[in-house]
This record gives C-alpha cells, structure tokens and sequence, in this order.
C-alpha cells in the first residue's frame, strides 16, 4: 500500500521533475551549452574511453588519486596497501 493518493503521487512526480530539469540546466550551462541539455548529454553520452582501453584508464585514475591523496595528506596508507593495490 501506497501511504499517498494519486494526486499527492502527481504533484510529487510535478516536483522532481522540476528539479531533475533545473539540474540538466545547470550542468548544461556549466558545461558551456547554455539551455541546450541534449547537445551537454550527447556530449557526455560520447566520453568514453574507446573499447579495451578501460584498463589504462582505471590505472590512470588510480595514479591520480593516489598522488592527490598523498600531496594532501588526507589519509595514510599502508605501505603493503600501496604496494600491493595495483
């Protein structure tokens, strides 16, 4: 059982919606599109990494992180923990 009726179900779907839109718009213009979401997401929707390749890439972000990590001081890892990770 549903604790809502139908019309609390539509003004609450109304009201997410609204935000999921004010949130594509934002990242959008962030992104230099202005208003024009699609063409953001059609841009993002092609980012990848060619297939194969992921691995490269999850090395290369490991490296980014832990070098990120360690300039900031932000936690200490074990000697064995980096040794061993990758």
């Amino acid at each position: 059982m549903i604790a809502y009726d139908a019309d609390e179900l539509i003004r609450i779907a109304d009201k997410e919606w609204a935000w999921c839109m004010a949130e594509l718009l934002k990242a959008s213009r962030e992104m230099g599109f202005g208003d024009d979401w699609k063409a953001a997401q059609e841009k993002v929707k092609n980012t990848y990494v060619p297939e194969g390749q992921q691995p490269g890439l999850i090395n290369a972000l490991y490296d980014r992180a832990q070098t990120f990590i360690k300039e900031h001081d932000l936690i200490v890892i074990p000697e064995l923990a980096d040794e061993t990770w990758e």
